[in-house]
């Protein structure tokens, strides 16, 4: 496996210097512009019931400084609201289901009916709608104590999208748009082959996904008192879940479908199991130790 991607070396969470794996944005130009991302095309890679299930077992969780950071900023005014939140994209529940502890009432929409059924069932107070995020028409104007979307925003024409956030938030209310963005190894020399890995997919990532990874900073956003947080998580993943993750991602299943029958992802399963295992550890045995980073974007309805 060879080539290797810009890094970069001064990559700032806060005021801490993080050493990747994440693109850096000054050398973007390796990325296309454009590419075979059109909504039919989104949808139909993110709808199966296969891709359901990878998102369900395999997706990364959410801090709890997210929802922390979301609640500390929704607090601030005191006639907020705890009545209702919607969740955006919201997939197999990764971001739905810590709201359904805060709220009285939760209602999670997403495009695919196969998410949403690998959602955990018997929640009583979430209700799952199939539809698209620029068009929430089941959501009464006004309503909407918080609009959240996680790891969505750059996925969804972000103009309608929030329009319609605004539309359906009552004054006041909030808008919190979060991201997982990179992940960096403990291990130095499994994150130098997790870099190099990713140079594989170069190719594949589009200019959606590098939204995400400049935080959102070309969007125009129409609510005040914008504020943004970078919020890093401790983890601990088996080599399966690692893997799965790494499959999950958009630009992994555009490189198998021009690639069929590679065997990447075996041959990353492999090296990092030997890079990581010590002497007879089995390799369902074997954990990879990393800081996952995530972006966090809040504002507030006018």
């Amino acid at each position: 496996m060879s080539g290797e991607l810009p890094w970069c070396d001064q990559y700032l969470v806060g005021n801490t210097a993080v050493l990747g794996p994440v693109p850096c944005l000054e050398h973007c130009e390796i990325f296309p512009k454009t590419g075979p991302e059109t909504d039919e095309v989104i949808h139909s890679f993110y709808t199966g019931k296969q891709m359901a299930r990878s998102y369900a077992a395999y997706r990364p969780r959410y801090p709890a400084d997210i929802f922390d950071t979301i609640m500390s900023y929704h607090e601030q005014i005191i006639t907020s609201g705890h009545q209702l939140a919607v969740d955006v994209c919201c997939g197999t529940g990764q971001s739905t289901l810590p709201l359904t502890k805060l709220f009285h009432q939760v209602v999670g929409v997403d495009v695919s009916e196969d998410q949403i059924e690998n959602m955990p069932k018997g929640i009583p107070n979430l209700t799952t709608y199939v539809g698209l995020a620029e068009d929430l028409n089941m959501i009464e104007s006004g309503t909407v104590d918080l609009v959240t979307i996680a790891t969505g925003l750059h996925w969804v024409n972000t103009k309608k999208f929030l329009l319609e956030a605004k539309r359906v938030l009552k004054p006041g209310g909030t808008f919190a748009a979060y991201t997982w963005l990179m992940d960096q190894l403990d291990d130095a020399e499994a994150n130098k082959y997790y870099r190099q890995a990713f140079a594989l997919f170069k190719d594949y990532y589009t200019s959606r996904p590098m939204l995400a990874m400049e935080k959102y900073q070309s969007i125009e956003f129409p609510f005040n008192n914008i504020r943004r947080f970078d919020i890093p998580m401790r983890e601990e993943m088996s080599i399966d879940q690692f893997v799965g993750c790494i499959q999950s991602i958009h630009a992994t299943n555009l490189y198998y479908q021009d690639h069929p029958g590679t065997t990447v992802l075996e041959e990353i399963r492999s090296k990092m199991t030997s890079l990581l295992s010590a002497d007879g550890k089995r390799d369902t045995e074997v954990k990879v130790q990393m800081t996952k980073h995530f972006f966090l974007l809040l504002g507030r309805n006018k």
